[in-house]
């Protein structure tokens, strides 16, 4: 940036010159670069609009979390240093989903009231975790009992056929987001 003396041809001047922006600040003039155009920014890339979808998605959920006198009470208890108010431990809390970690099937024998225990974990809590269960025998799923912690239990309903591979176990977390950790395995 440049100014110009009281004395210049280009007193008095504003405007553009070719690549040059002249205008008066404070009774003085002042000579400048012309803005450079950027141009268009590249589209972005199928994962950038997934983030920016994760993002939009997180950030909406964030601001009806604090404006909700029940939510309030869930989170501002975790409000610290490097989460500052409620919206961003429930922004944190959508950005992470839960973890379905292990499921224990030592007691599992393919029979009714066989139970499964299942370890599920989140960065603030686990609501719900879902089984399915699919053998030769038949299909069953419904919701498992909290236990405490991170710790589910559900208990078989109907005979399933017993044997390497025969069963098919799905188990799904949910957080309060209602975001979703799954474990397939074969029982």
């Amino acid at each position: 940036m440049a100014r110009l003396d009281d004395d210049s041809p280009l007193k008095g001047l504003r405007g553009r010159l070719a690549n040059l922006i002249v205008r008066q600040v404070m009774g003085k003039g002042v000579v400048q670069s012309a803005p450079v155009r950027q141009k268009k920014p590249a589209p972005r890339s199928p994962r950038q609009q997934q983030q920016n979808e994760r993002m939009r998605r997180a950030s909406a959920y964030a601001n009806t979390q604090k404006r909700d006198p029940a939510a309030i009470a869930l989170y501002a208890p975790r409000i610290d240093a490097d989460h500052t108010s409620v919206y961003t431990v429930a922004l944190t809390d959508c950005l992470n989903p839960p973890v379905v970690r292990a499921v224990d099937a030592g007691a599992y024998r393919g029979q009714v009231g066989d139970a499964l225990r299942i370890r599920a974990t989140d960065d603030f809590a686990v609501v719900k975790v879902w089984v399915e269960l699919g053998s030769a025998a038949g299909r069953e799923a419904g919701w498992a009992e909290p236990l405490g912690g991170d710790e589910w239990l559900y208990r078989l309903r109907q005979t399933h056929t017993v044997g390497p591979g025969s069963t098919r176990l799905l188990v799904r977390a949910y957080d309060r987001p209602d975001n979703t950790g799954e474990l397939e395995l074969s029982l």
